[in-house]
C-alpha cells in the first residue's frame, strides 16, 4: 500500500516496484523505496488543469523512486526491501526454532550424497512457514554458513546473482527507452528511443497480470452514505411495493467509475479478461493512430514463454483468472526504423480512439475547477521561497483552498513523556506538548496526519530567517487499523513544539484529486487482432462455455 491524500490505498507500483524480486528475508535486499518525486509530479501535473483539460486524471501524476542501498554487479538481481520489516523479520521464538532446525538438519545430512543432501534441504524447507521459509538455507552452501557465522548470514545478496551468459541467452533487453515528458499534450510521460532501432526490434518484454473487467470498477455514493448501507432495508423494500409515485430526487446517487489502472490495461471487447502490463517500459508509451505509431504488441516468441502460452491459451477464462501464478508476456516490437530520440507509439485501436474524441469533444469543467489548486502547486510555491503557513487565526481571514490541509508525517506515542501536561479549563481536555522529534518522521507508525498551526515563530535553531511551528496533532483520516496508536480526540490535545517548515507540506483532501473526479477520461487500451485466443472471448455470440482438461503449465 502507498500513503495519498492522507489515505493508505492498495496501489500498483509499476516498473521496479513490480520487477524486482520482493525478498522476505528482511537481511536480504539492495533496493529500497526511496520517495514520491514531488517535483517531477509537479512539472507532469502542473501542465495540465481540471479547469480546460480533457486529459485531467486520466494518468499517473506520481513517480515512485528507488535507491540502490549496495553495489550490484553484472548478473545482479534487484532485490526489494517493502520496508515491513514488523511482518517479515524473526521473532525470539522463530529465531529459535530456526537455529534448532537448522542444527538438526545439518546432522541428518552428515555422510550423505549430494543428491540426497539437497532433497533432504529442499523438504525441510518446505515443510516451514513463512517467515521461517524465508530465512532457511536453501542449500549446503547457505546450510554451513548458517552454523558457522548464524542463522542471519545463511542468505546473501550475491546467493541470487544469476550468471551473465545466461541473461545474455535468454534474457530482455529494457534499455532501449528512456522516459520524458510526452510531446503529445495532455499525455503525460512518454517513451523514447535511447538509440536507433531497426524494424523487428523487441523494445521491452511487456509481462501481463490477467484481471477480470469488473475488479477495476468503483462506484461513488453520496456522502453520508456507503454501499453496505442497510439501516433502512425495510423501509425500502415496503417503498418499492408500491412506490412509482415516489420523488426521483430521494434516490441514492451512483456514479459508475473505473480506476485509473483500466487505461494501462490491455483489453479485447469480446473479452470480460484485460491484461494488466507490470513490466518497466511499457506504461510509457502512448497512443499513435495510422502510420504515427511505431510499434505493435505480440506474444512473446521467446521459447520460454511459448510453451507456456501454447496452454494458458487453451484455458477459459474462469481458469485463466483462478491461476495463482504470472506468467504471460507480450513483446513491444518496433514495426518500423525508430531515430533516436523519437517518441515511441502504439495503436490503441479504434474504439480508444472513438472514446477519447468523443470524452474531449463532451469535457466540461467540475464544479469549482477555475479556482482550484492542488497541493502540489502549493507545495512547489513554497520550494520557490513562498512558504510561510498561515496560523488558524489566519486561516480565518484567508483561508486555504478547501480541498487541501496542512499535514505532517509523525509518530503519536502516547508512552513518550510529554513536557508539560495540564488541563484547560475551557474545554476539559488534557493538553500534552511535545517538542518535536525528527526521528519521529520515521518508522512504520510515522503516517500523514493532519496539523492545525497555533503558532508561527522564529528558529533557535533551523537557520537564519527560518520560521517554525507550534501545530495541535489530529488522527489521520485514514485509522490504518490496529497498528496505529491514536489520540483520544474527545478529552487529549497533543501539541508539538518546534517543528520545521521542512517537516509540514499541503496534503490533498481525501478524494479531491483529478483521479477521483466522476468525468475523466478512462478506456483500455485495445488488443491488436488475433491477440486474444477464442477461450478468452467469452462476450462474443459464438462463445460456448466449456471446461478445458488443459494441462498446467510447467512452472
Amino acid at each position: 500500500s502507498v500513503e495519498w491524500e492522507g489515505r493508505m490505498v492498495p496501489s500498483l507500483l509499476i516498473g521496479v516496484g513490480s520487477a524486482s524480486t520482493i525478498n522476505r528475508n528482511v537481511n536480504v535486499f539492495n533496493v529500497v523505496p526511496a520517495s514520491v518525486s514531488g517535483q517531477e509530479e509537479s512539472s507532469i501535473s502542473g501542465s495540465i488543469h481540471r479547469k480546460k483539460d480533457a486529459g485531467t486524471g486520466a494518468f499517473a501524476y506520481q513517480n515512485m523512486q528507488y535507491k540502490v542501498t549496495a553495489p550490484i554487479p553484472a548478473g545482479g538481481q534487484l532485490i526489494l526491501n517493502t520496508m515491513d520489516e514488523e511482518a517479515y523479520a524473526l521473532t525470539p521464538a522463530d529465531r529459535k526454532k530456526l537455529v534448532a532446525t537448522v542444527e538438526h538438519t545439518q546432522h541428518m545430512i552428515n555422510d550423505q550424497t549430494p543428491d540426497v543432501v539437497r532433497d533432504l534441504i529442499r523438504f525441510i524447507r518446505g515443510t516451514l512457514d513463512p517467515p521461517l521459509r524465508d530465512y532457511f538455507p536453501a542449500n549446503v552452501e547457505q546450510l554451513k554458513r548458517a552454523n558457522e557465522v548464524g542463522v542471519d548470514e545463511a542468505w546473501r545478496v550475491d546467493d541470487l546473482k544469476v550468471d551473465v551468459a545466461y541473461l545474455k541467452e535468454k534474457g530482455a533487453c529494457i534499455d532501449y527507452i528512456k522516459i520524458s515528458k510526452s510531446r503529445i499534450p495532455q499525455a503525460g510521460r512518454g517513451a523514447f528511443a535511447k538509440q536507433t532501432l531497426s524494424g523487428g526490434t523487441v523494445i521491452t518484454p511487456v509481462p501481463v497480470i490477467p484481471v477480470h473487467r469488473d475488479d477495476l470498477g468503483m462506484n461513488f455514493f453520496n456522502e453520508g452514505e456507503s454501499e453496505d448501507d442497510d439501516s433502512n432495508e425495510e423501509e425500502e423494500e415496503e417503498e418499492e411495493e408500491g412506490s412509482e409515485d415516489e420523488d426521483e430526487d430521494d434516490e441514492k446517487t451512483v456514479y459508475d467509475a473505473w480506476q485509473l489502472l483500466l487505461n494501462y490495461c490491455i483489453g479485447h471487447e469480446d473479452s470480460t479478461v484485460l491484461l494488466c502490463p507490470y513490466g518497466s517500459m511499457f506504461p510509457y508509451v502512448n497512443h499513435g493512430s495510422g502510420k504515427t505509431a511505431n510499434v505493435r504488441l505480440q506474444w512473446s516468441t521467446s521459447m520460454a514463454m511459448v510453451s507456456k502460452h501454447k496452454v494458458w491459451k487453451k484455458w477459459y477464462v474462469g481458469e485463466l483468472l483462478d491461476h495463482p501464478r504470472a506468467g504471460l508476456v507480450l513483446d513491444l516490437v518496433a514495426t518500423r526504423e525508430i531515430k533516436s530520440g523519437e517518441e515511441v507509439l502504439l495503436d490503441y485501436g479504434d474504439a480508444w480512439e472513438e472514446a477519447w474524441k468523443e470524452h474531449a469533444s463532451n469535457y466540461s469543467a467540475p464544479e469549482g475547477a477555475s479556482s482550484y489548486q492542488s497541493a502540489s502547486q502549493l507545495n512547489r510555491a513554497a520550494e520557490s521561497g513562498k512558504g510561510t503557513l498561515k496560523t488558524v487565526e489566519e486561516q480565518m481571514v484567508a483561508p486555504y483552498p478547501t480541498n487541501i490541509y496542512i499535514g505532517m508525517r509523525y509518530m503519536y506515542d502516547p508512552a513518550v513523556k510529554p513536557l508539560s501536561n495540564h488541563n484547560d479549563k475551557a474545554t476539559n481536555f488534557t493538553v500534552k506538548t511535545y517538542a518535536f522529534k525528527k526521528d519521529a518522521q520515521e518508522g512504520e507508525k510515522a503516517i500523514i496526519r493532519p496539523v492545525s498551526v497555533q503558532k508561527r515563530q522564529s528558529s533557535s535553531f533551523a537557520g537564519a530567517g527560518d520560521d517554525t511551528y507550534t501545530v495541535k496533532l489530529h488522527n489521520p483520516h485514514d485509522e490504518h487499523g490496529d497498528a496505529l496508536d491514536l489520540i483520544p480526540q474527545d478529552s487529549v490535545e497533543v501539541v508539538i513544539e518546534e517543528v520545521p517548515r521542512s517537516a509540514l507540506s499541503f496534503v490533498d483532501g481525501m478524494f479531491s484529486s483529478d483521479h477521483y473526479l466522476v468525468n475523466v477520461f478512462r478506456e483500455e487500451i485495445g488488443a491488436p487482432d488475433g491477440l486474444y485466443p477464442e477461450n478468452w472471448l467469452n462476450l462474443s455470440n459464438d462463445w460456448m462455455e466449456e471446461e478445458t482438461t488443459a494441462d498446467e503449465p510447467d512452472l
